[in-house]
This record gives structure tokens, C-alpha cells and sequence, in this order.
């Protein structure tokens, strides 16, 4: 298997979409691209040939409400992985509206360390400190709830998952803002690579005028495959900014 790290997978449940298919194509491996450079996450794959015919358009089923089971699981662990995600941050909103509670420090007791002295997820009120020096030695222990190891998670671009009958692996690529139209999966030996164009507006100012720019650029991204897997054997699908790629699972 060239030595390649084998992506984390999740198990799928059945689910339902309407889609629209990405065109495949197949590369001879030659030739120039008018793609432009590939991207850095790409920089050690030798980028994309000039694209050649379109592969099984005779074998797409003519029904647009068509898809592979596959792939209909992955739109629903997606959706359920969504759904956790938005009510996660639903919490972190409502912790953070939540007036904090005061502390009432006793006259009697003030001295330099009259206010809260905070640590990191510790918290010492002057009080403990005065009425009791063992305390300074001992701080009674407040863990900060809105530090929790997933509030840092960030979703990954690139998602990889194993249908539930093991025969078949997915790959979920998030495209926000691309459009489907410039989207295109191209079939190498061992590898599909996936071009598309994103447009960017920016402003800079000049003077005492502001200058407004529309930037597009092209991407490509290689995506490693088994190397028994065959064109016939590869399917696309577009939902929601998502673009899904089922190839049969090669052990």
C-alpha cells in the first residue's frame, strides 16, 4: 500500500439525499494544466495532466434522485455530527450570558488580596486567605468550565468514513462558497484529484480611495486510492457544500 497512513474511520447509518453528480474524468498523466500551482497541502504530488474524456456518463443512472447507500449514510452521520456541533456551541452561548456570581468579601477581612485572585482554573477568594493561612497552602479548586478540550475542535476539511458493511470508503471534502459547477474530479492511477475555483473579495485603501478586488483561485487536492481501484468504480456527489467520493474499501 506505498506505505500511507490509513485514515481514521466511523461507521455509517442509512440516510437520503437528493444530489447532483461532479463530472470524473481520467488524465493521461501527461501533458500541461491551465489549473495553476497545487496547493501546499498537495506540494509533494505531481500535479494533474491535461483531462481527458468523461468517464461512466453512459453508466449514470438516469433518475436524479439516485444514490449509492454508501453515500446516503455519510450525509447522515454528517448531519447527526452538525447537529452536535450547533448545540455545542448553543451551550458555550448560554454559559457565557450567565451573570457571575459576586464575591462578597467582609470588611473586617480586606487587606491587599481583597479581590479574586484567579489561576488558571483556580480560584482564591481574600476571605479563605485571612481566616485561615492553611488555606493560602490548600485554595479550594474551581475548575473553569469554559476551558473543555472540544471547544478548541475545529472540523476537518477532508473527512474520511467506512460504510457499515465495510465495503466501500467515503470521502467528504468541505468546499464553502465553491460552486458545483466548478468542481471536477479527476482519475489518476492510485489517486483522484479534486480541482475547484474559489473567489475572494478584498479591499485595501489607497490614498483616500478604497480599492476593491475579486481574487480567484484555482486548487487542486490529491486524494491517495488503493491501486486495483478502477474509474467504473468511483462515483461523486454534490450536497451542501459538500462534495462526497465513494471508491470500493481495498484492504
Amino acid at each position: 500500500m506505498h506505505n500511507q497512513r490509513k485514515p481514521q474511520l466511523h461507521p455509517l447509518t442509512p440516510s437520503y439525499f437528493h444530489h447532483h453528480s461532479p463530472s470524473i474524468s481520467m488524465s493521461s498523466g501527461s501533458g500541461s494544466s491551465s489549473l495553476g500551482p497545487v496547493t501546499p497541502v498537495d506540494a509533494d504530488e505531481v500535479f494533474i495532466g491535461q483531462l481527458w474524456e468523461q468517464v461512466r456518463s453512459s453508466k449514470r443512472p438516469s433518475s436524479d434522485n439516485f444514490i449509492p447507500a454508501a453515500l446516503q449514510q455519510a450525509l447522515d452521520e454528517e448531519e447527526r455530527e452538525r447537529a452536535r456541533e450547533r448545540e455545542f456551541e448553543r451551550e458555550k452561548e448560554r454559559e457565557r450570558e450567565q451573570p457571575r456570581e459576586k464575591e462578597h468579601i467582609s470588611s473586617g477581612t480586606r487587606s491587599g488580596m481583597e479581590s479574586m485572585i484567579k489561576g488558571y482554573g483556580y480560584g482564591l477568594s481574600a476571605a479563605a486567605v485571612a481566616a485561615s493561612p492553611a488555606a493560602a497552602a490548600k485554595p479550594v479548586i474551581a475548575p473553569n468550565m469554559s476551558q473543555t478540550p472540544s471547544s478548541s475542535r475545529r472540523r476537518k476539511s477532508i473527512v474520511y468514513r467506512e460504510s457499515s458493511d465495510k465495503r466501500n470508503m467515503v470521502v467528504i471534502l468541505e468546499l464553502p462558497g465553491v460552486d458545483k459547477a466548478d468542481v471536477h474530479v479527476t482519475f489518476q492511477p492510485k489517486r483522484l484529484v479534486v480541482s475547484y475555483k474559489t473567489v475572494s473579495e478584498t479591499e485595501h485603501r489607497e490614498f483616500d480611495r478604497v480599492i476593491q478586488e475579486t481574487v480567484e483561485r484555482r486548487v487542486a487536492r490529491a486524494l491517495p486510492l488503493p491501486e486495483t481501484v478502477r474509474p467504473a468504480s468511483v462515483s461523486a456527489n454534490w450536497k451542501d457544500s459538500r462534495l462526497f467520493i465513494m471508491y470500493p474499501n481495498v484492504n
